[in-house]
């Protein structure tokens, strides 16, 4: 709220073609921060690198949905799309113009924003708000200063009056093509009926995958806020390091969407729970533990918005399944997905609905939802919720609830001068999901048969004395049951965090849990019918504490040390290190270094899980454990596991990028020869089972004990005005299970010699791909 250290002069003119701005920056010249960075991205473009500036226009003038246009001081772009008044969407990309000049008394950006790009009715309003950063102050100017304790973004904006602009059609055509593929060199043991491995014979499996795709997105707005798009063979419309995670949860990752044909309009079918994750289509298809792969061919999308608030949305797709003869299938996957969305008390809140359907050979399933939002006393008090039903086949029919109540406002109390101006926030939220319920044909939830109440209260207050910017501390309470009222987890948790005026920040977590059980429902399937075994986990207290430096520096890095104990004796911890390096405006350099060591007495030892997609004969992915007379495993662990990784990013110029990303992990699980077994349900497991020398060592490869990889991905990238853009990825993948290696180096030329006595399976495959996308129109 006090005064810029610089002034700005903004100018808006339009025509019947585009909106143009002016911003004059005044400022030194000669201290003016520049970052040389490719389009859209904004951690290394804009975010502490770089002075720039930004236009977020409400073009609609529904106080929900505004499109932002960002130039940095080297002339380096990015847009990105803010809907429900608050929610960013970093996957919205236009064509749009802008070009940027260095003065004696500052810097000026023009913009050319093109009608065609933006939603609207023939408005004779708009909403805008522009937002400068200067880097080396480490702030940040606003038209219209939004204060922390105020909810929303869109709804506060300031505005642009007595218009008078026409709407207009517009299509694009943008194909791409790919060529490229992968060798693999895998060395495994095969399951047996039993579910152990095979020892007896190591497998081979050296194959080729080229990929040779031709795709194209056609979009057609019919006017300003209707819009008709189809795509053949969509594909990535951008190819970006995406490293493989590591994921040692028993739960499926959520990946984001990155295909521009599922991103641009992705805000119209956003609800609270996950109906529609879009990924689902065009994925890879499991049928009894198989793994089979499917491609879209077809997919058309028609999205809008009526002057009177009325969104809606509708997805039609089908995926096809590659020909395998021991499938018995016409391949058709079929998808679609339909979304209807009133604005409702002056467009501050909404009602909505979503159904989807799903149907192939093997099953089907439709979900239909209702969600909403209401603003009460200018946004302070907040209430949305989702109500959802699935029925899948001929099971029955499962319900699934999300709900939250929130209250945001400022403090004012002169007797309790701690208290005094900090903006208070309280929530309440209750999620629902019973055994039925199941939508991740289409949407995407972690699990069902699941209750959740999340409880919390937090203060925040700013420009505390000249060493603190900001302070915030928050308690929270979460307990989580399934629906014979198992509890799940009970947790209790303080925050404390303090930003300091030299832009260093100090965190400090404590997490107190209490005694509960695990169900391990998901060990077995993400939806079971029978009951699954339940185990007790003891109480335990956690602590984590974080600081970092200032990241506008050229060098700075974050820091975070966790401990826990636990009513089992079980202990441990371990620390994070992230130094990022800038040395010049046009390179970064990241290393991350993650180290964890704990004792764990009774460490659930899950089965081997691998990706391998072969061309067929498929093999299994994944082996289920929900057979009666199989036993589940623990054992008595000292963990290790360590994850290094280094990311360099190269700028020749705003349009020719080169990025290198290397990781090195492994995982280390030392335990006694003897694995404990659950007797009953909701104690520690208690039998023991002996097992021998040979056992072991083979079960090492079974639970992966001993597991190592290392990856590597190079990209250059080259783009012309985003127009005609150039991929060339090359990238190589290998693990090592049943071995432990001292160094890099050693994993790096490790190969299995089949007379070693020593046990190992090896999983190797190396990429190469070339892609190129453009713009056939404009």
């Amino acid at each position: 709220g006090s005064t810029p250290t610089k002034n700005t002069n903004v100018r808006v003119l339009y025509d019947n073609e585009a909106i143009y701005i002016s911003a004059y920056l005044f400022d030194e010249s000669d201290k003016i921060k520049k970052k040389i960075a490719t389009y859209d991205n904004w951690q290394e473009g804009f975010d502490n690198n770089a002075d720039y500036f930004v236009i977020e226009i409400d073009c609609m003038h529904d106080h929900q949905t505004s499109y932002a246009f960002a130039v940095n001081s080297s002339g380096i772009k990015a847009d990105y799309k803010v809907y429900n008044d608050a929610s960013i969407d970093e996957e919205w990309n236009e064509i749009w113009y802008a070009k940027t000049s260095i003065q004696n008394d500052g810097w000026i950006i023009e913009y050319k924003i093109p009608l065609k790009i933006l939603s609207y009715h023939k408005n004779e309003d708009m909403g805008i708000n522009f937002i400068r950063y200067i880097q080396r102050n480490n702030e940040y100017m606003y038209w219209v200063l939004l204060p922390v304790e105020f909810d929303g973004i869109i709804s506060h904006y300031g505005h642009i009056n007595d218009l008078s602009i026409p709407t207009q059609k517009n299509i694009t055509v943008k194909p791409y093509i790919l060529h490229g593929g992968t060798n693999f060199i895998n060395q495994y043991y095969a399951f047996n009926s039993d579910y152990t491995l095979n020892y007896q014979d190591l497998l081979e499996y050296n194959y080729r995958k080229n990929r040779n795709k031709f795709g194209i997105d056609i979009k057609f707005n019919i006017n300003n806020h209707s819009m008709i798009e189809y795509s053949f063979n969509p594909d990535f419309g951008q190819i970006e390091q995406h490293p493989s995670e590591i994921n040692l949860t028993s739960y499926e990752i959520y990946y984001e969407e990155k295909r521009p044909f599922f991103t641009n309009n992705a805000s119209v079918f956003y609800t609270p729970i996950n109906i529609f994750y879009s990924r689902r289509i065009g994925g890879n298809l499991i049928i009894d533990n198989y793994i089979y792969e499917t491609s879209i061919k077809n997919a058309l999308q028609i999205t809008g918005k009526q002057n009177r608030g009325l969104s809606y949305g509708m997805i039609l797709s089908d995926s096809k399944l590659k020909k395998y003869e021991d499938i018995d299938s016409d391949g058709i996957n079929s998808f679609f997905i339909t979304r209807i969305r009133k604005d409702i008390l002056e467009g501050n809140s909404y009602i909505g609905f979503i159904s989807t359907k799903y149907k192939n050979s093997f099953s089907a399933s439709n979900i239909n939802s209702f969600d909403f939002l209401i603003n009460f006393l200018s946004n302070k008090l907040k209430f949305d919720g989702q109500s959802a039903s699935s029925s899948m086949d001929s099971s029955k029919v499962g319900l699934g609830h999300s709900y939250e109540i929130s209250y945001t406002d400022k403090i004012h109390l002169d007797r309790f001068k701690f208290f005094n101006n900090n903006v208070f926030d309280t929530w309440i939220n209750f999620e629902y999901y019973d055994k039925n319920f199941n939508i991740n044909h289409v949407g995407y939830l972690e699990r069902n048969n699941y209750k959740k109440l999340d409880i919390g209260i937090a203060f925040t207050k700013e420009s505390i004395n000249k060493l603190i910017i900001q302070r915030s501390f928050n308690i929270r309470s979460e307990i989580l049951k399934n629906f014979q009222n198992d509890i799940l987890g009970n947790f209790t948790s303080f925050n404390w965090q303090t930003d300091f005026s030299n832009y260093w920040y100090f965190d400090f977590t404590y997490l107190k849990s209490l005694t509960y059980y695990d169900d391990w429902i998901s060990h077995t399937d993400h939806y079971v019918s029978q009951d699954s075994i339940i185990v007790k986990k003891p109480s335990s207290n956690e602590f984590k504490v974080m600081f970092g430096s200032s990241p506008l520096n050229n060098w700075s890095f974050d820091y975070q040390l966790r401990y826990f104990k636990n009513k089992n004796k079980d202990k441990g911890g371990g620390y994070d290190i992230a130094l990022l390096y800038k040395p010049i405006h046009w390179l970064n350099v990241e290393f991350n270094y993650k180290l964890d060591r704990y004792s764990e007495k009774y460490h659930f030892l899950k089965i081997r899980k691998y990706v391998i997609i072969p061309e067929p004969p498929p093999l299994i992915n994944d082996i289920t454990r929900n057979d009666e007379r199989e036993n589940y495993y623990f054992s008595d662990s000292e963990i290790f596991e360590r994850n290094i990784s280094l990311l360099t990013s190269a700028y020749v110029s705003n349009r020719l990028s080169l990025k290198l990303y290397l990781k090195y992990f492994t995982f280390i699980n030392d335990y006694p020869n003897y694995y404990y077994i659950l007797e009953n349900n909701y104690n520690y497991p208690t039998l023991i089972e002996n097992i021998s020398d040979e056992v072991k060592e083979e079960d090492g490869l079974l639970y992966s004990s001993n597991y190592s990889n290392i990856e590597l991905n190079y990209i250059l990238k080259w783009s012309f005005d985003k127009k005609i853009n150039l991929h060339l990825i090359y990238s190589v993948y290998k693990g090592v299970v049943g071995k432990r290696f001292n160094t890099f180096k050693e994993l790096l030329n490790y190969k299995i010699n089949e007379n070693d006595l020593l046990k190992t399976e090896l999983f190797y495959d190396r990429s190469l791909f070339i892609k190129l996308d453009f713009l056939l129109n404009n």
